[in-house]
């Protein structure tokens, strides 16, 4: 299973985070974004990885120094 992090720092600081996507997920689409739509915050957000497991991902999000979230769509563990 993969696993990508989105990494947002749009708007105020406090409502800076990074979450975490399975790669399946329609909200990350395999690091690409919804594909419904086109990313509006440009340069604000990036993705990061593959990562193979969770615990990289976690990792990966935790030394953004961001605000660590997980996907409510998608549910990763």
């Amino acid at each position: 299973m993969a696993y990508f992090v989105y990494e947002s720092w749009w708007g105020r600081e406090y409502s800076h985070y990074a979450m975490v996507h399975f790669a399946h997920c329609i909200r990350c689409n395999n690091g690409r974004g919804r594909k419904d739509t086109q990313d509006v915050t440009g340069s604000l957000s990036q993705w990061l990885g593959p990562f193979s497991d969770f615990h990289q991902a976690k990792d990966a999000a935790t030394q953004t120094g961001k605000r660590v979230k997980l996907c409510g769509v998608c549910g990763p563990h």
